[in-house]
């Protein structure tokens, strides 16, 4: 608790909140698992992947550097945004490891 090390944030964790700030207010979004509960306040999100998701969010944001697991692989992961994209999502950011897609 005495390094200051300790108090440090990420350069990682910087991007991930400066492109989670990019999604407007009231967005429709799907995001990875750990990116769902920092957007439930202010967007309406479900988690990227799981069953029975939201179709045709106005906007994807993944971790894919660290895909967590849940409820896909890092695998199904890779494939379902390459359908995102096949279905006209564009990549908006790409940056340490998070990507940011906007229908």
């Amino acid at each position: 608790m005495t390094q200051p090390a300790t108090w440090h944030t990420p350069s990682r964790l910087a991007t991930a909140r400066r492109l989670m700030d990019r999604i407007p207010d009231s967005a429709t979004v799907a995001a990875s698992n750990r990116f769902a509960p920092q957007l439930t306040s202010r967007t309406s999100v479900t988690v990227f992947g799981a069953e029975g998701s939201r179709p045709n969010p106005q906007w994807i944001v993944i971790d894919v550097a660290q895909p967590y697991g849940w409820p896909i692989t890092g695998t199904q992961q890779g494939t379902l945004i390459a359908e995102s994209r096949a279905h006209g999502n564009r990549t908006v950011a790409n940056e340490d490891g998070y990507v940011l897609l906007k229908r």
